[in-house]
C-alpha cells in the first residue's frame, strides 16, 4: 500500500468535492469531471455489471453505497430489486442525488447512525483511494454486514502493468484527490480485509470484488509525492468515487477460486470430480454403485454446464449479454488452462513414446484448437468446447419456450441412442483397436444435448429445490435405473440408461440444499467443486503419466486406492501450481480459477 506523505486538512477536502469537482472540467492539478451527470449512461452499464457480480454471491436485499455521488449506482441497484441507499461526503452531490429521487444522504460514513448487521451488501466503488485511513472504512463496513454479506471494493491497482510502466506519471497519482493506493495483494493484508469477522458466530470470509483501471491516454503528471506506507496514518474523511472514462476489467480476489451461484452446485461438482478419479483408478470395480453413481460423473458435468451457462445469460444484460462475451468468458475458463496443461502432456509423450499414441506434425495445431485427440480422457474438453459453440443457439431457441429446447435436446439424444451402432461405424470406422479410436464418437456432442437442455430447465428453479424435488428426483432416478436394468424390456434399457444422470443431478442439487453443513466435508467438497476443472486437468496429466510409464498393467500390479490418491494429489498439485503461476505473473494477484 502507498499513501500521500503530507496530511490533507478536512477543510481542503470539503472544498474539493464541491460543484466544481463534478461540473467544472479537468483541473490542471486535481482531475475532476467535465460533466459528471452526462456520464450516467456509461456508468449505468458498468454498475449493472458490478451488481451482477455481487448478485452471484448474495441475493438482493439491503445495500449501502458509500460515496454515492449523484446516486447513479443506488438508482441502478434499486432497478434490480435492491433496497439500496447511499451516503456521500459532498453536500452538493448528496443534495442533487436526493433531488433526483435517489435515497442518498450527506454525512460521514464512519460516524453515521447505521444499525450493525443490517445490510446484505456494502459497496465502495472508487472510494478507498480517497481515504487516508482505509482500515477504518473496511472495519465499519464489515460491522454493518449481515452474516454472508458482501463487501464490494473497486479501486486502482498500483501493481498493474500500466501503473508500473507509467511510474510517477501514473494518472491516478492526484493528491489531494487520491490519498491511498493499493495492490491486489495489499488489499488482503492482515488488518485491512481480515478473513474472519470478529464476533461470537463468525460468518464465512467476506467476498470482495476488485477492479483495476484501463490505461487512460493523456493522463496528467503527478502533482504530489507518494511513498510506501511505514506506519499508521491519521483518520481522514471519506473521499469521492472516481469513475474512469473507460470500462474497467474486474477481477475477483479470493483465497480459493470463486464459487458458482449456489453452494449446492459446487458440492455436486465436488462429488463428480471425485467420481472421475474413481473412474480412472477403477478402485470401485464395476458394480451397480459404480455404474449408476460414479460412472455418471461426466453426464452430470454436462447437466451442470447447461445450468451454469443458462445462469450466465440470465445474470447479464446489455453489452455483457452477447455471444462474443459468452465465448470470451468460456475461452478464458476452458482454453487457457488447457493450453497450460498441453506442454506437460507433450513432454510426457515425447519422454515415454507410448506405442499407442501417434504423434504427428499437425497434432499440436489440433491440440491448440481444442481437438485433444490422442490425449487420454481429453475428449471431455473437446466435447465441452463443442457445447460452448452450440449453447447460444439453444439459448436463442429458449425464446420459443423451454419445452422446445427440451424436446429438441431429448430428440437428439434418443436418436443417437437409437442409431448408436451406425453412428459408431460412421465416426470410428469398421475396426477399433485402441481406446482413443472411439474419440470421434465420444466427442459427438449431440448425444448429450438432452443433458444440456435439462440443465437449462433446472436453472430458474435451482435455488428452490427442496424436499418435494428430492423425492420426485429420487423416484425418477430409481425408475431410470430399473429401466436400464431391463425392468421395462431390453429394448428400452439403453434409453433409460442415458437418462439416469438427469434425475441424479437434480437429486444431488436438492439433497445438498437440504443437508446441514458438515464442518470438514462441506468446505472441502465446495473447494473441489470450484476447482473441478483444474483438478480434472491435473489428474488427466497424472493418469497419462502413469499409463505412459507402466501401461495398463498398472491396474493389476498396484493398489488402486493408492492410485486414486495419486490422481487426487496430481489434480491438487496442478491447481496449486496454476494459482502460484498466476500470482507470480500478476505480481501477487490471484485471478479467478477457470473452474465453473
Amino acid at each position: 500500500m502507498v499513501f500521500v506523505a503530507r496530511a490533507v486538512e478536512p477543510a481542503i477536502l470539503d472544498a474539493l468535492y464541491g460543484e466544481s469537482y463534478f461540473e467544472g472540467g479537468f483541473d490542471a492539478v486535481v482531475p475532476g469531471y467535465r460533466g459528471y451527470a452526462e456520464e450516467e449512461p456509461v456508468m449505468r452499464r458498468n454498475f449493472d455489471r458490478r451488481l451482477a457480480l455481487i448478485e452471484h454471491r448474495v441475493a438482493p436485499g439491503a445495500l449501502l453505497d458509500v460515496g454515492s455521488a449523484l446516486g447513479f449506482f443506488v438508482r441502478a441497484a434499486r432497478a434490480r430489486g435492491w433496497d439500496a441507499r447511499g451516503i456521500e461526503r459532498s453536500a452538493w452531490a448528496a443534495e442533487r442525488a436526493a433531488a433526483s429521487g435517489s435515497p442518498v444522504v450527506h454525512g460521514d460514513f464512519l460516524t453515521a447512525a447505521l444499525a450493525p448487521a443490517s445490510f446484505a451488501a456494502v459497496t465502495m466503488l472508487d472510494v478507498l483511494e480517497h481515504t487516508a485511513d482505509p482500515r477504518a472504512y473496511v472495519r465499519r463496513a464489515r460491522a454493518l454486514l449481515r452474516g454472508g454479506g458482501v463487501l464490494a471494493i473497486e479501486t486502482a491497482d498500483l501493481a498493474s502493468p500500466y501503473a508500473r510502466l507509467a511510474g510517477r506519471r501514473y494518472h491516478f497519482f492526484t493528491p489531494p484527490n487520491h490519498l491511498t493506493y493499493f495492490t491486489r495483494g495489499g488489499l488482503r493484508r492482515p488488518g485491512l480485509l481480515p478473513r474472519r469477522q470478529v464476533g461470537h458466530a463468525p460468518p464465512p470470509p467476506l467476498p470482495c470484488l476488485y477492479a483495476r483501471p484501463a490505461p487512460v491516454a493523456g493522463a496528467a503528471d503527478s502533482p504530489g509525492r507518494a511513498r510506501p506506507a511505514r506506519g499508521p496514518r491519521p483518520a481522514r474523511e471519506p473521499g469521492r468515487r472516481r469513475a474512469g472514462a473507460r470500462p474497467r476489467r474486474r477481477v475477483m480476489r479470493s483465497p480459493m477460486p470463486p464459487a458458482p451461484r449456489l453452494p449446492a452446485i459446487d458440492l455436486v461438482k465436488g462429488c463428480a470430480i471425485l467420481w472421475v478419479l474413481f473412474i480412472h483408478s477403477q478402485a470401485l470395480g464395476g458394480g451397480p454403485l459404480f455404474l449408476y453413481v460414479v460412472n455418471q460423473a461426466v453426464p452430470i458435468f454436462v447437466v451442470l454446464f447447461g445450468l451454469n451457462s443458462e445462469l450466465w445469460w440470465r445474470a447479464r444484460s446489455g453489452t455483457d449479454r452477447t455471444i462474443t462475451a459468452f465465448y470470451a468468458s468460456r475461452a478464458r475458463r476452458i482454453l487457457v488452462p488447457m493450453w497450460a496443461a498441453l506442454p506437460v502432456w507433450w513432454a510426457l509423450a515425447l519422454l515415454f513414446r507410448p506405442p499407442d499414441v501417434v504423434l504427428t506434425p499437425t497434432l499440436p495445431l489440433w491440440h491448440a484448437a481444442g481437438w485433444l485427440s490422442q490425449v487420454g480422457t481429453g475428449w471431455f474438453v473437446t466435447m465441452i468446447l463443442q457445447l460452448v459453440f452450440l449453447f447460444p443457439l439453444l439459448h436463442a431457441a429458449r425464446r420459443g419456450g423451454i419445452a422446445t429446447v427440451l424436446v429438441a435436446g431429448f430428440a437428439c439424444t434418443l436418436l443417437c441412442v437409437r442409431f448408436r451402432f451406425r453412428l459408431m461405424a460412421l465416426l470410428i470406422g469398421p475396426v477399433a483397436g485402441q481406446a482413443h479410436d472411439f474419440f470421434n464418437y465420444w466427442v459427438f456432442s449431440p448425444r448429450l444435448l438432452a443433458h444440456v437442455a435439462f440443465g437449462m430447465w433446472l436453472a430458474p428453479n435451482v435455488g428452490r429445490l427442496g424436499g418435494t424435488a428430492a423425492a420426485l428426483s429420487a423416484a425418477a432416478f430409481g425408475a431410470c435405473v430399473a429401466g436400464a436394468e431391463g425392468a421395462a424390456g431390453g429394448g428400452l434399457a439403453p434409453y433409460a440408461a442415458v437418462l439416469v444422470p438427469l434425475p441424479r443431478t437434480a437429486l444431488l442439487l436438492a439433497a445438498w440444499r437440504l443437508l446441514p453443513r458438515l464442518a470438514a466435508v462441506t468446505p472441502a467438497l465446495e473447494w473441489l467443486g470450484q476447482s473441478s476443472y483444474g483438478v480434472y486437468l491435473g489428474q488427466l496429466l497424472t493418469h497419462n503419466a502413469f499409463v505412459f510409464a507402466l501401461g495398463l498393467g498398472l491396474y493389476q500390479r498396484h493398489n488402486l486406492w493408492l492410485y486414486t490418491a495419486a490422481l487426487l494429489a496430481g489434480g491438487l498439485f496442478f491447481v496449486w501450481l496454476g494459482e502460484s503461476l498466476r500470482r507470480v505473473a500478476r505480481g501477487g494477484i490471484a485471478l479467478p480459477s477457470p473452474a465453473r
